[in-house]
């Protein structure tokens, strides 16, 4: 939990810095749906308007907003309504996706895959009475989401701002779980490779250890050759940089809650120092480890909007449009010009692209000679939902030997989704992106769709400097979406509530709040 912080910078008025609008007293409505006989969905609706007032609006008077979260396993936050202009937006939907916040149960994988995700937004939108999402907001994992529904339903959609751009490919995944440097044919790195410090504890942490009795590592590996016969050819074949990720997986979804504890304490310090290594360079920088998703209520502050019909970003940005090419605008030592958009040579803006890569130093269409699926078939778990393999670790046994009852059924009420959904979702990727892939070629029934995915207007913000989802994606997705507008604060990392993230999220939402610029859905 976080206190409320009134000293947040987004109080403050920095020149150049679209501000979050003010919070909303409350939603209008909430309510849950019950999704299968294991899911129930929660959701909150925020609007200026009255819930009979919004529920009696004729559909095309409305401007409706989606928000999807990231994780997977995070949930919704009431700040995330504030991305939207509240005299423009008619209707906000913030909801907890499959497993997460108040969605219920809490961390269950179980009829929890993409596919599903992607249905619970259609019937959501059909329970609300919407027509139509005008615009749909997701970051970092909810980018995933949001194009996979974009894909399945494009007549749906009017507009998409993306921000922290994942598609859930291997190589994403590899970059912050993967041990060693095999990722894009060895031209890139890791993120172990590159803070060794921090991974070194993430990866003992679930190393098997020696006890004085019992050499547990060697009846571990007895376990797992035992375990499930069918199942030999898979550890045969299994790339072992991927052997940590399979060891959480192993323990944040087994049966034992302490060791499922002591798992998500270790996933979330690895996480969090890789994220405070992607802190923005803004003026907010001392505080933005702590302004996450994790941290919303600190941001409770009424902000200051600036006018973004005027503003031009005073931080260094790198953007694209279809008509009017790369381009570096803003301040900052990369531009001496200020703040005047500067068009560069194409090997200029190259090299810029080129050093903002982390697991890949050349582009998707050059890659593409070994594809995504090809690297992954070497290095992932096959089209399936893998099984959980029995947990044996010192901490197993400490919990049956020397942990008394009531400590254990403590623990057991922990459930830690954040970390077991992203693991879920990290071992299975492969199986989870098959059908909603757009680096692949899609099959025939689908080509219609895609392109007519590809004619909805896209804005995606991405952080120069994020390292939980470095740029590579971004660049990868606008060689085969070149419609798609590209705005990448070079400074920033990978929070929504960076300054320049904020500010290029709301110059977004506004700019999709006017019906001209949307997709006539």
């Amino acid at each position: 939990t976080s206190k409320n912080n009134n000293s947040s910078t987004n109080s403050k008025t920095v020149p150049g810095y679209t501000k979050l609008y003010p919070p909303f007293p409350s939603f209008v409505c909430n309510g849950t749906i019950q999704l299968d006989e294991i899911h129930t969905l929660y959701y909150e609706e925020y609007s200026t308007i009255t819930k009979n007032q919004t529920m009696t609006s004729p559909p095309n008077s409305e401007t409706v907003a989606l928000f999807l979260h990231g994780g997977p396993g995070a949930s919704s936050n009431p700040n995330h309504a504030r991305f939207f202009n509240p005299k423009k937006y008619t209707r906000i939907i913030l909801y907890d996706q499959r497993g997460c916040g108040k969605s219920t149960p809490k961390g269950e994988i179980r009829q929890n895959t993409l596919g599903h995700l992607v249905t619970d937004i259609e019937i959501l939108r059909q329970h609300l009475n919407i027509s139509h999402w005008d615009v749909i907001l997701g970051g970092s994992w909810g980018v995933t989401l949001a194009l996979s529904y974009t894909q399945c339903f494009p007549n749906n959609v009017g507009s998409l701002v993306l921000r922290g751009i994942f598609c859930l490919r291997p190589e994403e995944i590899y970059w912050l779980f993967g041990k060693d440097m095999n990722i894009g044919g060895g031209e890139g790195g890791t993120a172990s490779f590159l803070f060794p410090m921090q991974w070194k504890p993430f990866e003992d942490a679930v190393s098997p250890k020696v006890d004085s009795v019992v050499d547990l590592k060697e009846k571990e590996q007895s376990a797992i050759k035992s375990w499930d016969g069918k199942n030999k050819e898979e550890e045969k074949n299994k790339d072992h940089g991927w052997d940590v990720l399979h060891a959480y997986y192993d323990r944040l979804l087994g049966d034992d809650p302490i060791v499922r504890l002591n798992a998500a304490k270790s996933w979330f310090t690895w996480e969090m120092g890789v994220y405070s290594n992607s802190s923005s360079l803004s003026p907010s920088s001392s505080l933005q480890a702590s302004r996450d998703q994790r941290n919303d209520s600190a941001l409770n502050s009424t902000a200051n909007i600036t006018d973004t019909s005027t503003t031009i970003a005073s931080y260094p940005l790198l953007s694209y449009k279809k008509d009017h090419g790369w381009s570096i605008e803003g301040g900052g030592e990369i531009n001496k010009a200020g703040n005047k958009s500067e068009m560069y040579t194409t090997d200029k803006i190259n090299s810029i692209i080129n050093s903002l890569r982390k697991w890949s130093k050349t582009s998707f269409l050059d890659r593409q000679s070994q594809s995504p699926q090809q690297i992954a078939s070497q290095n992932s778990a096959p089209l399936k939902i893998r099984q959980i393999r029995p947990i044996i670790s010192n901490a197993t046994q400490k919990t049956s030997n020397e942990t008394g009852v009531a400590e254990k059924k403590k623990w057991q009420e922990f459930i830690p989704a954040q970390a077991m959904l992203t693991c879920f979702y990290s071992v299975n990727a492969l199986y989870m992106i098959e059908n909603f892939s757009l680096f692949t070629s899609p099959p025939a029934e689908k080509k219609e769709l895609q392109t007519m995915f590809r004619s909805i207007p896209c804005i995606a913000i991405q952080g120069g400097n994020d390292l939980i989802c470095p740029p590579d994606t971004v660049f990868d997705l606008h060689q085969i979406w070149p419609e798609m507008e590209v705005r990448i604060p070079l400074h920033s990392g990978h929070s929504m509530y960076d300054d320049a993230i904020t500010s290029e999220i709301i110059k977004a939402t506004d700019w999709f709040a006017d019906g001209t610029n949307r997709k006539r859905v």
